[in-house]
Formats: C-alpha cells, structure tokens, sequence
C-alpha cells in the first residue's frame, strides 16, 4: 500500500532510532534523556551530513552500524541509571510520554496531508525536495556528493544537509524510505525538540503543580506569541535551530559553558544560514572559555593550554567536527543560484519577515490607525484574533500601552541603576557606531522598526534578571544575546530574501522565547495575583493551532486513487527509477505533469531522471545541473 510508512511501526522506528543515540549525548554532559537523545542524534548527523557531502554511499552503512553499537549501550545506561531515579522521576517521564503521544496525534499526517476521504494527498510542494534528500541520502550508492532524487544524477549545489541527516537516522531502519516516512519523521522530531523543554522545565522544578503549570505557560506562549517563526522552523529545514536556540539560551544563563558552546556549535550547524550571525557568537564564547580555563590555571602558557585540551577535548572535537562540515559543504558543492547575500540591498519584503512577532505586532498597530505601512498579515493567534469590533482592539491597545507602563515603574530603580553605568569607548569609536546605525536606518528604516522591539524586550528581561543572578553570568549572557541580535540585524539589512530571513526568526524570535523560559523559571510565582492573571489570560486567549504544525502552506494536491491500483514495484523500476508507467501517469496531469512527476517520486521514493524539460522541479536551483 503506498501509504504503508504512515502505519505505527514507522513512529516506533523513528522514537527507537532516536533514544538510542542517548549515550552519545551523555558523554557529551547531557545527562536528561530526551535533550542526550537528541544531541546524540545532532552529533551523529555531522558525520551523516559530511558523508553527503563526499560519500553518500557510506550514510546508511553509517547510521545502521552505529544504531548497532548504541542500542545495548543505550539500554546498558538506561539500566543503571534506573537505580538512582525516584518516583517523581518517573511521574515526570510518564507526563512527558503521554503529552508527546497526544501531540504526535494531534498532528498526525492523516489529519495534516489528506482531505476528508483520504484519497487526495495536499502539501507543500517544498517537501517534495526535502523529503528527496533522506530519501536519496539512504537510497545512495556511489562515492561521491548527494545526487538529486528527482533530477538524477545531477549533484546537490551548496545546502545545508545537517537537518535532513537526522531524519535519514530516522528512517534508516525503514527498507526504503518515501515522503511519508518523512512527515512521521519530522512529526516525531519536532514532537522530541518541544518536549525537551518540557523535560528542562520539569528537572528544575521540585513540585509537580510548578512542572505543570510552567510547562504548559511556556508551550503555550509559543504556540501564541512565537507561533509563526516556531512554526516555520518546525515545519521546514530549522527543526534542530529550534532545539538547540532554546537550550543554547538555557545554557547561556546558567553559566554552563560546556553545554553553551555545545548547543552554539549545533545551532551554527543545523543551517548554513546560521553561520555568518552564529559564527562569530561562537568564536565569541570560545576564546572567553579559553581565557577563563587559562586564567585559572597555574604553571607556564604551555601547562595552560594543555590544561585547556583536557577540559574540553569533547567541544574541541565537536568543533573539529562542525569545521569539517562546514568546508566540505562550502567547498565540495557547486555555486548555489537560489538567493545569495546582498540580494536585494536595503529592501523590506513582508512576505518572508511576516513570521517574526515584531512584524506581525507591528502590522497589527498600525493596521489600528490605517497606516497600511507594511502588507497586513494576521495578528498572533491570541484574544485580539478573535475581537472583530474595533472598540475591543483599541481596548487591547490601551490595556498594552498601561501594562507597559506599570511594569516600567516597578522596574524604576533597575532602570535608573543601569542608566548610572558608564561605558567608556573613544570619542571616534561612538562617532563611527552613531554614524552606522543611521545609515542602517534609513537603508532600512521599516527592518530597524521590527528590531527595536527585540532591543526593549532584552533590555527588559535584563531588568528582571539582573539582581538575582550572578553578576558576572548574567553579564556574559546578554553581552552573548546583545551581539548575536546585532549581527541578525547587519545580517539581515543586506537584504531580505531566502537566506537571510529565517536567521531573524530564530536568533531574534526563538532567542526572545529563550528568554521568556529563563524568567518563567527563575521569577514566576503562581502566589503573586500579577503573575496568575497573566497566565489566566493567555489560557483563555489561547487560540494557537496545536494540530497540523508540521504541515506548511499547501499548493499540491495529488489523487493517490492511481497510485493504489498496483503495488510499488509497478511504479519503480528494478534500478529504482521511476517506471514507464508512472511517467506516463504523470502526463496525464497536462500542466501539472511537473509537479506528479516531482511527487511520484517522493512518494515511492524513487529517482527520477534530469532531462532539460524538468527544469520547473520546485529544487531546480539548488541542484547543480551545468
């Protein structure tokens, strides 16, 4: 049946292969099971993504012998690490299970990818060709760079392939893999990454009310507040940014510096979109860890530096690693034609910063007195949605404006000790940065808007913060989050396009989301009225989607009613191509020929040969085809 790899075996498969990477991510300090699990899987991905890069034929060789190696190790650690857990632990575990069960049901893609008779398939046609990857990553068997599934051979131009590595972990130990396989997968990856901020919150909270009800606070506040940008990172290529954003900030604040610089190398990993903003915040926190570890130390320089090796041998590996990556997927693969930096200098396009939360409040207010200043998007999926009378909008309005206010009087004091700081750069220096940043401001003035509320919402949580925390870690913190929104900011007023937008929905959206875990942990109280009303409100507005995340704005509909007819080797030929009879299927469809041909191939998880009238594949310019 071509929907087999929907069936509950493919779930158990992809949970399985997942939980067995655990011991990597122990012996890297992640001692939590669901964050160990899938830091293992990142890990294991780096050396999936390199072989897709130079050996494609050695990934499920790969993936196979390890998962051979780590499912005893897995379970041997887990077995003795059962002793030492009490029964809130397992409570803990039980919740986390069953909330991952629902969730996963919720967006099962059944619900998601199918019309009301399951009989018509409806997608993005975006996943076609990222489903083609996994595909193609464990169907490979030459040595040499990824080819494309649907334009074979012809290579894969410069892409990120670290995210759809782990959904080729995921589905290796599937006989082949097809795109519904994929949806399970990215189902159940998205599903881990949610709850292992679930996990975070639940290992620091002591009381079972305050695991629950701040779990569920935070979950909630992302699929309202934050749900566009987490959404689409969820739904399309930035599923491991979203895992390793959060804990990366977690990590940040608590100053624990292994796990930061080991969340930050995953996070510049999981999309080469990330490197020129997450690059340097990396280096950033190597050399303050590297002058931290020397400073300490006692002997001569040499002693110092080899002091250094021995307390982050695993980190320098990890970065050998994420460096090796990088070079082989810059390097091996040919010019990428989609979109490049700098495309479109100094312009604002609404429809790729929509996503953001700035922009979409920003297009709500000024919506409010008519400005029409950016194309009008939807407001976030909170109360406002739903009030359709303007009276209640502008009460919205005002009731912000008031909150605003009485929160900035409570933090009066905090605001006048920060004013008396005094940083002292030369007068050149603060010529050249005023300078800067209005020249930013009018090459971007609408970009530098949606930026400033990033700035006041940092600078708030700062506030907060400040006094009840270590001075110095609080300090690093948001030295570290202060530099990584200005290099979005420079980043991204290149030009908004394909590239450099969704560096802004996860270093300026999920870093913010970041922020607000830390505060629900250290400084909510359900005791204070303040702080339960608040949360009493966001219930009660709560109008986000918890169904359908995974699947991203449908354009392709596809009849499987053909493709029932006849088992899959009717359709795949014996190299694994597409048939006769498929192409000839596909042509039927007149204008649409491209597209079944494109999602035939994707949904038997077959190649497809390149001819030079299949060059309106939706990953033709990915795909070096000269």
């Amino acid at each position: 049946m071509v929907t087999s790899h929907l069936s509950l075996l493919t779930y158990v498969f992809a949970i399985f292969s997942i939980l067995a990477h655990y011991p990597i991510g122990r012996f890297f300090g992640q001692r939590n099971l669901l964050a160990g699990a899938l830091v293992g899987v990142c890990i294991s991905a780096l050396v999936v993504a390199i072989l897709a890069n130079t050996f494609a034929s050695g990934i499920r060789p790969y993936i196979l012998g390890s998962l051979v190696i780590l499912i005893p190790a897995s379970l041997w650690s887990l077995w003795k690490s059962w002793a030492y857990w009490s029964w809130l632990d397992v409570f803990s575990y039980v919740s986390i299970t069953l909330a991952g069960l629902v969730f996963l049901y919720l967006n099962s893609p059944w619900e998601a990818f199918f019309d009301s008779d399951k009989t018509v398939l409806g997608y993005n046609g975006h996943y076609t060709y990222y489903a083609s990857q996994s595909i193609e990553m464990l169907n490979a068997n030459y040595g040499s760079r990824l080819q494309a599934l649907n334009l074979f051979p012809k290579e894969w131009a410069t892409y990120h392939f670290f995210n759809t590595a782990t959904q080729a972990i995921t589905q290796a130990l599937l006989p082949y893999p097809t795109v519904f396989s994929y949806f399970v997968s990215q189902a159940v990856l998205g599903t881990m990454v949610l709850l292992t901020f679930v996990e975070a919150i639940f290992v620091r909270e002591k009381t079972i009310l305050n695991k629950y009800l701040k779990a569920s606070l935070f979950i909630i506040i992302g699929l309202t507040v934050f749900y566009e940008s987490m959404r689409w990172n969820l739904a399309t290529s930035g599923t491991i940014s979203v895992f390793a954003a959060i804990h990366l900030v977690l990590a940040l604040f608590e100053g624990n510096k292994k796990a930061a610089l080991l969340f930050g190398t995953l996070l510049a990993a999981s999309a080469v979109r990330l490197i020129p903003v997450v690059g340097p915040i990396l280096l950033f926190m190597v050399l303050s860890d590297f002058r931290d570890i020397y400073k300490a130390g006692a002997g001569k320089g040499s002693n110092k530096f080899v002091n250094y090796l021995s307390e982050r041998y695993l980190i320098i590996c990890l970065l050998l690693g994420f460096t090796a990556y990088v070079f082989v997927t810059l390097v091996c693969g040919m010019p990428n034609k989609f979109t490049r930096i700098g495309e479109g200098f100094g312009t604002y396009v609404d429809g790729w910063m929509y996503p953001l939360t700035s922009h979409t409040l920003v297009t709500f207010i000024t919506n409010i007195f008519n400005a029409n200043w950016f194309d009008y998007h939807d407001p976030p999926k909170m109360l406002f949605r739903v009030l359709a009378h303007s009276f209640f909008t502008y009460l919205f309005l005002f009731c912000m404006l008031v909150v605003t206010a009485v929160f900035t009087f409570k933090l009066r004091e905090e605001i006048k000790s920060f004013a008396r700081l005094r940083v002292q750069l030369p007068m050149w220096v603060q010529f050249v940065i005023f300078i800067f940043f209005v020249a930013l401001f009018f090459l971007n003035i609408k970009f530098f808007v949606v930026s400033s509320f990033y700035i006041v919402m940092i600078f708030f949580g700062f506030l907060i913060l400040r006094r009840s925390s270590n001075q110095t870690t609080i300090n690093f913190f948001f030295l570290v989050i202060g530099f990584s929104y200005v290099l979005t900011f420079l980043y991204v007023s290149t030009g908004v396009n394909g590239i450099t937008a969704p560096a802004a929905y996860v270093i300026y959206d999920l870093f913010l989301w970041g922020l607000v875990l830390i505060i629900i942990l250290k400084k909510w109280n359900y005791q204070k009225l303040s702080h339960g009303l608040i949360a009493i409100f966001l219930v009660i507005s709560f109008h986000g989607k918890v169904s359908s995340i995974f699947a991203y704005g449908q354009n392709l509909e596809v009849p499987l009613s053909n493709l029932t007819a006849h088992p899959r080797a009717y359709y795949v030929d014996q190299h694994g191509f597409l048939s006769k009879e498929a192409i000839e299927l596909a042509d039927s469809g007149g204008e649409r020929r491209h597209l079944l041909l494109e999602a035939y191939s994707a949904i038997f998880g077959a190649r497809l040969r390149y001819s030079s009238d299949h060059k309106h594949h939706i990953n033709f310019e990915h795909v070096w085809t000269e």
